[in-house]
């Protein structure tokens, strides 16, 4: 094994909370809202299915076949060729979301705080550091993880809860107005992130705690899902509909919050505590993409390979879209199919093939 370090089931948890919830709670109430519209919360409930789905198949997948990711038991499972290539399929779909999370994350900083700063410095800046957290391993991500995101979360919930002088509860109604229909489209749209909750597989041969990850993992999704109905009734309540036309909802709503003309102004600390999360993100996918790279390619060592994956992931999330308006044309467009269909229904397949191989192995054992 490549990977010496030993993670808790609870140190996973919160990695896969913070790596599907950083960019859902920044982005996925306006993607979500173009379908649903008022009905965005409902969305999140069918969403949250894929989340439950892709841990599931991860800890199922896994216990067939202990100590090993997707990556090493896919050609276990199809063959050598076939197995190759639907590795080759992860590693793809893991270097976009990289990518698109980098893009995401700089088109945010321009944005709002650095007008004049170019992309590539944004971008280089924060791959730069992921990269070296990389090389040192998992178990330095799980420890930084447990340090930075406990007290950021509590800040970030209670700051955003501050926006409760500006709600209207009335804009929740009426439910349901158009039907099941529009939560339904919207869900596909919310199944992007729940869905990178298949991730664990490259997470549980490193658990030092097997026996609490079905149950660590499920709290993890149940929080996701609760997090983002939090932050979209908030969004619905300070604006009602309107949040439609707004790129990044929550963050304006944060603009709101003014409290005897003194306590004000907490978007900066909204950002502020936001960035441990998608910095813990970005490692954490850089770590999937460098390590599935070294196993895929049968290397005894995946660290030297961090930077080099690093420049390419940074050069690739400058060429995958022109604008922060392309990114959410495309999110609605191809990713509400792309990623549950790689993250839910590839490892389904996989699943399925493996019963089906090891049920013909016991019966043939019983025959003999």
């Amino acid at each position: 094994m490549i990977e010496k370090g030993r993670i808790t089931s609870g140190q996973m948890a919160l990695m896969i909370f913070v790596t599907v919830g950083t960019t859902g709670a920044l982005i996925s109430s306006n993607a979500t809202g173009v379908y649903a519209g008022r009905d965005l919360w409902i969305s999140v409930l069918w969403a949250s299915l894929y989340g439950f789905a892709a841990v599931g198949l991860a800890i199922r997948l896994h216990r067939i076949y202990p100590g090993e990711n997707i990556i090493q038991y896919s050609p276990r499972i199809l063959g050598l060729l076939p197995g190759k290539a639907m590795g080759f399929i992860y590693l793809l779909s893991y270097l976009l979301l990289v990518a698109i999370t980098l893009r995401v994350y700089s088109e945010f900083v321009k944005a709002i705080f650095l007008p004049q700063t170019p992309l590539e410095v944004i971008i280089g800046s924060m791959m730069l550091v992921a990269a070296v957290a990389v090389k040192s391993g998992v178990e330095v991500i799980a420890r930084v993880t447990q340090v930075l995101i406990p007290p950021a979360l509590i800040v970030y919930l209670a700051t955003i809860l501050l926006t409760i002088q500006s709600w209207d509860v009335q804009q929740l109604f009426p439910i349901l107005e158009n039907g099941i229909a529009p939560s339904l489209k919207g869900s596909m749209v919310t199944g992007i992130w729940f869905s990178e909750f298949f991730t664990i597989t490259f997470l549980l041969p490193f658990l030092a705690d097997r026996s609490k990850e079905v149950r660590r993992s499920m709290m993890s999704v149940i929080s996701v899902m609760l997090l983002l109905i939090y932050i979209n009734l908030i969004c619905l309540f300070v604006f009602g509909i309107e949040y439609l036309v707004m790129l990044y909802p929550l963050f304006e709503a944060t603009r709101y919050i003014s409290y005897a003309q003194f306590f004000e102004h907490l978007d900066a600390i909204v950002l502020m505590i936001w960035m441990p999360g998608i910095f813990i993100k970005v490692c954490l996918v850089h770590y999937v993409v460098v390590l599935g790279t070294s196993q895929w390619l049968n290397l005894r060592d995946y660290r030297p390979y961090s930077l080099p994956l690093a420049f390419l992931t940074a050069g690739l999330s400058l060429w995958v879209v022109p604008s922060s308006q392309e990114l959410f044309r495309v999110t609605s467009a191809v990713f509400s199919l792309y990623f549950p269909g790689t993250y839910v229904l590839l490892p389904l397949l996989l699943w399925l093939i493996a019963e089906w191989r090891n049920r013909g192995l016991r019966k043939g054992e019983m025959a003999q």
